[in-house]
């Protein structure tokens, strides 16, 4: 697998950067409109034709426990997947979860689309994904799940591999997705990592694991939708489940479960479904009170536990500092070879963890001694980041804490160092130091964030729950309703086949007692 991701970043290597950027900011764009359209009920099929027009979803209890069930299956499949190493450090088996999201918008709809991307936030957050960059690739998964959204027009109707045009649709809809949906991640994470990381190493290991995905769906395919038709879960042959029509027409032109049937304007009901209209609020009251809840929770232990990665980052600095003191008491003469690699086997003693770095400056900023070794690129950064530092430019008695992001390309990842750095002077022997100690946030952070992932896992239960308990009640309150109103429609009926002369049908017993 390694040998593959390779291959594939001198592929990427060898397109010329800025081509890579334009191409990254039309993806963008490109995603941008498709999700505009895919949630917004538009479709590019009406019937047996392609054209622009309106889809309309008839909510019953089978969709709103799509939602749960969509959510179940990614968050699992995300958790399963990501104990599968295909690349150690760098890769794991990610494209379960992809998979599953290609099967979930293709099988069951419009339900399944709209809980794609905040399922997929929690699986990444379950996973170890700092909140941080969730949030700020939060329309990368809006713009990802328009993307299979194309699998959905092309194949949605009947995706059957076992014919020769569901393949050549299938073959359409990967070429389009793999033309943009991995350059735009790499525009996505630019804001997190350099261009050239984003593009070439993020940009690279998305079209494996999509390619990875690409080739296992059709045999997927050819298991789930058996099932899906057998328990009825499949949208296009549930009745009256998807509606659609032109965009300018108000004619309906094709509906689920029966085909190209075009119905008369005004002929179909267009009221809010009783179900819907009891859910939404319920769900709505759930949805934000635990989203609050989760939130005030995170960002109170974020700023706690930051109070106090602070105060021993300190006290780390304040020990190191006294055994300077007690090792440079011993002697007043300058600082020779063998001393300086006595400072530096202190410094390596003395810096918390494996990651630490504790280094020493003089005045000039040149390196007198570091626990890392020659050209530490984190020593680098820290250096470049004190020196925007105000403060210590006078040697003062001043200290100053800050914090720098640490970039690597392989594997892409991105890490926050928290730095303190304070003055250490001894005006008779003419010592104007700086002592500079820098730990990675992950060493002081690493169980808030193990606590983070827990409560997304636990948000996530919650969700699931919650979905199934309101689809459960709404379904139960407004069962009675609904009886009376499907009574109602058959009494009307009923009444307007005598005002013609046509022998009432009989539909149910209510309606018998009528006539």
């Amino acid at each position: 697998m390694t040998h593959v991701i390779t291959w594939l970043e001198a592929i990427v290597e060898s397109i010329p950067l800025p081509l890579l950027e334009v191409w990254g900011r039309f993806s963008y764009l490109v995603g941008f409109l498709l999700a505009v359209c895919a949630f917004g009920g538009f479709t590019f099929r009406m019937g047996d034709r392609w054209g622009f027009g309106r889809e309309r979803q008839t909510w019953d209890l089978k969709a709103f426990l799509s939602l749960p069930l969509t959510f179940v299956l990614i968050i699992a499949s995300g958790y399963l997947g990501s104990f599968i190493v295909l690349v150690p450090g760098a890769q794991t088996f990610e494209s379960l979860k992809d998979l599953v999201v290609l099967l979930a918008i293709v099988l069951l709809g419009y339900p399944a689309l709209i809980a794609v991307p905040p399922a997929y936030m929690l699986s990444d957050l379950i996973e170890g994904v700092p909140p941080d960059f969730v949030l700020n690739w939060a329309e990368g998964y809006f713009f990802w799940t328009a993307f299979v959204w194309m699998a959905y027009q092309l194949i949605g109707r009947n995706p059957d591999f076992r014919r020769a045009r569901t393949w050549r649709r299938y073959s359409l809809f990967v070429a389009l997705i793999m033309l943009f949906d991995p350059v735009m991640w790499g525009f996505i994470c630019s804001g997190q990592f350099s261009s050239a990381i984003s593009y070439r190493n993020i940009s690279s290991a998305l079209f494996f694991t999509l390619s990875v995905t690409w080739f296992l769906a059709p045999a997927a395919f050819l298991v789930a939708l058996p099932l899906a038709r057998r328990f009825g879960w499949f949208w296009a042959e549930i009745p009256r489940r998807v509606r659609e029509r032109a965009l300018r027409s108000r004619d309906w032109i094709w509906e689920a479960g029966r085909g190209q049937m075009p119905t008369p304007a005004g002929a179909t009901h267009e009221g809010l479904p009783i179900l819907i209209f009891v859910f939404t609020p319920f769900i709505a009251l759930v949805l934000v009170m635990v989203g609050a809840t989760a939130i005030v929770a995170l960002r109170s232990a974020d700023d706690d536990a930051a109070r106090l990665a602070t105060r021993l980052h300190q006290e780390a600095t304040a020990n190191i500092r006294m055994r300077l003191d007690s090792y440079l008491e011993r002697s007043a003469a300058p600082l020779d070879a063998a001393r300086k690699e006595g400072l530096v086997s202190l410094l390596r003693s003395q810096a918390a963890g494996s990651d630490g770095r504790a280094f020493i400056l003089d005045n000039t900023g040149a390196m007198i001694a570091s626990s890392a070794p020659d050209r530490d690129p984190v020593v680098e950064s820290a250096v470049a980041g004190l020196a925007q530092q105000p403060g210590l430019s006078g040697l003062s008695d001043a200290a100053t804490q800050f914090r720098f992001d640490h970039v690597t390309a392989k594997p892409p990842s991105r890490e926050t160092w928290l730095t303190y750095a304070t003055t250490y002077r001894d005006d008779s022997v003419g010592r104007h130091w700086i002592l500079v100690t820098a730990m990675p946030e992950a060493y002081y952070l690493a169980g808030v964030r193990a606590g983070s992932s827990r409560t997304a896992m636990v948000f996530a239960l919650t969700l699931v729950l919650s979905l199934v308990l309101a689809a459960a009640l709404a379904s139960m309150v407004t069962a009675p309703i609904r009886r009376i109103a499907r009574v109602t429609h058959n009494m009307a009926r009923g009444s307007q086949r005598a005002s013609t002369g046509q022998p009432a049908r009989r539909v149910g017993r209510p309606l018998a007692v009528v006539q």
